[in-house]
């Protein structure tokens, strides 16, 4: 389980506008959720 709250999460995704922010695809091509913590700042760890 995540240890970055929900709140982080919705902000992340907001300021991605709901797109990867490595490739740039949106989320309506993703198969699944996109993930806001596979690199983990260290402020998180």
């Amino acid at each position: 389980m995540s240890t970055i709250p929900e709140a982080v999460r919705d902000q992340v995704r907001q300021r991605a506008v709901n797109r990867c922010e490595y490739c740039l695809s949106p989320q309506a091509l993703i198969m699944g959720r996109l993930q806001v913590d596979h690199v983990l700042e260290r402020e998180w760890r």
